[in-house]
């Protein structure tokens, strides 16, 4: 669903998106791509939900430095793939996740497509964005798609920005959703990096988690159990 959907992205703007950006007020950079997801997504059993892509006016020009960058990042869009993120923005050079979006392991879904400065404080920007066809075109492949392969045991959602994708703690108490409680910090909670590098906390309808692991519901991370 989601990949189908970009698939028909061939500049900077989704043809769908187009016209609420042109009867909205706005400060959303489209000058380049924007990073729906990044990684695997069709396949990395680690699904890490986002809010979307930031801009910096120096760093973000510097990731298309010729035409040809442009193609490789809608092919990255078109044909999803494990890649290092770092080579798609350097700001995923500062984060702990990045391994595990090289290796397929995980994958990155921003829940607004298009880059902005801090969305969360941009009231304008989270109007439209809120409005958009690919942000309910997210919401949906989440709730259609992502949450049903969580519930059956087939992938792990860790909801590290939620709001803008409308999940809530109460709303699926199950194990393959983790709910990180540290949406402020570009870093992933210690806890949930030992989930990525053991790769085998996915569970199935009736079986619950054994083991040392158990009690991971402290501060910074909430696993929510059946």
């Amino acid at each position: 669903m989601i990949v189908q959907h970009w698939r028909a992205l061939t500049g900077n703007v989704h043809p769908d998106d187009e016209p609420f950006f042109a009867s909205a007020l706005h400060s959303f950079n489209l000058d380049w791509p924007p990073p729906a997801y990044i990684g695997d997504v069709n396949s990395a059993p680690f699904v890490l939900l986002m809010m979307n892509g930031g801009y910096h006016p120096q760093m973000t020009p510097e990731e298309f430095p010729e035409p040809a960058s442009v193609e490789r990042y809608l092919d990255m869009l078109h044909n999803p793939r494990a890649v290092n993120p770092s080579s798609v923005s350097a700001y995923y050079r500062a984060s702990n996740y990045e391994q595990y979006i090289a290796s397929g392991r995980l994958a990155l879904v921003n829940a607004v497509a298009y880059r902005s400065g801090k969305l969360s404080d941009e009231k304008s920007n989270c109007r439209l964005a809120k409005r958009l066809p690919s942000t309910l075109k997210h919401q949906q492949w989440l709730r259609q798609e992502l949450i049903p392969q969580a519930l059956a045991g087939k992938r792990v959602i860790i909801a590290h920005r939620n709001s803008m994708w409308k999940l809530r703690q109460q709303e699926h108490q199950h194990p393959n959703i983790i709910f990180t409680r540290s949406g402020a910090s570009p870093h992933l909670p210690k806890t949930v990096l030992a989930i990525l590098d053991r790769g085998t906390y996915v569970f199935s309808p009736g079986i619950w988690w054994i083991g040392s692991m158990m009690n991971l519901s402290g501060s910074d991370v909430q696993i929510l159990q059946m």
